[in-house]
C-alpha cells in the first residue's frame, strides 16, 4: 500500500529499476545529523576518560557526556527512524511515496544504482520513449 507523503527532509542514497518502477532508499537527515552529533559527543567523552591525567580527573563530564549520548541515540533513532525505507521516487530521484520499511525481494546493493547513474538511465529511457514515438 502506497502512503503518500509530503517532501520531508529525505536523503535517497540508493536506486533501484524494479518491475518498471524507480524506487529509492531514504533515510531522514535528522537522522543523520544525530548519528553525527552522537559521534562527537562519544569523541569527547573518550578525549576527557583517557585524557584524564593530562587534563584532571574530569569524571562527572564523561559520565554526563556518556548520558548525553545514550539519551541522543534513543530519542533520535526512535523519533525519526519511522522515515527510513523504500520510496517510489520521480525521474529527478525526489521520494514522492513510501512503499516499505524492509527491501523488497529482489533488490540488493548490488543490483542498486548511485544518484548519477540513475539519472543517466531515467535520461536514457526518456531519449527512447523520445525516439519511439
Amino acid at each position: 500500500m502506497k502512503e503518500q507523503i509530503d517532501n520531508c527532509r529525505l536523503l535517497v542514497y540508493r536506486y533501484w529499476v524494479h518491475k518498471g518502477r524507480l524506487l529509492g532508499c531514504a533515510v531522514h537527515w535528522y537522522l543523520l545529523l544525530g548519528a553525527l552529533v552522537q559521534l562527537v559527543v562519544m569523541v569527547l567523552a573518550l578525549v576527557f576518560l583517557f585524557g584524564n591525567h593530562v587534563l584532571g580527573d574530569h569524571r562527572t563530564v564523561v559520565a554526563l557526556l556518556f548520558l548525553l549520548e545514550a539519551f541522543l541515540g534513543a530519542i533520535v533513532s526512535h523519533r525519526w527512524s519511522r522515515y527510513t525505507g523504500i520510496y517510489e521516487v520521480d525521474a529527478a530521484g525526489r521520494p514522492h511515496a513510501f512503499v516499505s520499511h524492509a527491501l523488497l525481494p529482489g533488490l540488493r546493493l548490488r543490483n542498486s544504482l548511485g544518484r548519477k547513474r540513475f539519472l543517466k538511465y531515467v535520461q536514457q529511457q526518456q531519449g527512447a520513449a523520445l525516439d519511439w514515438r
